[in-house]
């Protein structure tokens, strides 16, 4: 017995049977590029060839994402697996790893949502594609691939765990923080795979941000300009709590980062009325608000109304346009 039953389909995959990586280097690199797995060199991809590894999840880009026996996982094109291979081309696990067969892998990724506990240091996984995929799972919204690696193997400790959406917020070194799925986090990770912090915040690091957050209803003040945050998951999390109705994320984002001044204060639900520039106004929740913003990260007005903002010209005359009717009825002088 060779090599047999070779995949032609991602529907011929099903979580967690086991497979086998082909033994053919050239048809691995060619399903690679189709798959557009990224860059990597022939010696890591031969180090997989003739591999078993369990399949834990299917991907519509024709990808299964294996577990070797180290349990270290990598996604691989579906068309170059095999359901069976001869034992004599069989490898044990990838060169790279196989040192690592008897010691327990310090990665341990988060299999639930019930084993996140506010206060623990998690690492952001080292995968990209299994970040983005449980990005979209959790419907975290929009977001561009550099800003998704820049979390990759970051320390956060954890503020507050979503059971909803399996999600948990995690606060960087920097103090910032980030809504991350728990399944896309890890126990711990080896030294050399961890990074500081999120490249983009690095830099601020030493420095105070500016977007310092309300804490409580008692800092707002009538009259004082705030910030709506740029988190929408906050100021969805906030709106449910002050129980400001049913609205659309399309709207709620029309809010972020913009400016506001505060006509009124209202402590029994902890929210403000803020009037834009536009001079139309709406109730915020004030532990959406900042007291201040990155001149990048701000905006004019929700943009809804901004485009009515130049509508009416100044000083434009006032045109009658309407039909004088003649009355049947006598004048009265008096």
């Amino acid at each position: 017995m060779t090599a047999t039953g070779a995949f032609t389909s991602i529907e011929e995959a099903k979580t967690g049977s086991t497979v086998y990586v082909t033994t053919d280097l050239a048809l691995l690199k060619k399903f690679w590029a189709e798959c557009e797995l990224g860059a990597i060199d022939d010696s890591t991809l031969e180090s997989y060839l003739g591999c078993p590894g369990k399949i834990l999840e299917v991907e519509d880009d024709d990808t299964a994402n294996l577990e070797w026996i180290t349990k270290d996982t990598q996604w691989i094109p579906i068309e170059a697996c095999l359901r069976d291979l001869d034992p004599a081309l069989r490898r044990h696990a990838p060169f790279q790893l196989t040192e690592m067969v008897n010691e327990a892998s310090v990665a341990e990724p988060f299999t639930s949502i019930e084993e996140a506990k506010c206060g623990q240091t998690v690492y952001c996984t080292t995968d990209l594609k299994l970040l983005k995929a449980q990005w979209a799972v959790c419907e975290l919204g929009n977001i561009d691939d550099a800003t998704l690696e820049s979390y990759l193997g970051c320390p956060g400790k954890i503020l507050e765990v979503e059971d909803d959406d399996d999600t948990v917020q995690l606060e960087w070194i920097t103090k910032d923080s980030q809504w991350i799925p728990i399944l896309a986090c890890t126990k711990d990770l080896e030294e050399s795979q961890r990074c500081h912090a999120p490249f983009q915040v690095t830099e601020m690091v030493n420095e105070k941000s500016a977007a310092e957050p309300f804490t409580s209803i008692e800092e707002a003040k009538c009259g004082m300009t705030v910030y709506c945050t740029t988190d929408l998951k906050l100021l969805k999390e906030q709106w449910a709590e002050c129980e400001l109705g049913r609205i659309d994320d399309e709207t709620l984002e029309t809010y972020l980062a913009c400016p506001g001044k505060i006509l009124e204060v209202e402590d029994d639900d902890d929210t403000v009325n803020l009037e834009w520039v536009t001079k139309d106004s709406q109730w915020i929740p004030i532990l959406a608000c900042t007291k201040d913003l990155e001149e990048s990260q701000r905006r004019h007005a929700p943009f809804q109304v901004t485009e009515m903002v130049n509508e009416k010209e100044a000083g434009a005359p006032i045109v009658d346009d309407h039909e004088l009717i003649e009355s049947d009825m006598p004048v009265v002088e008096v």
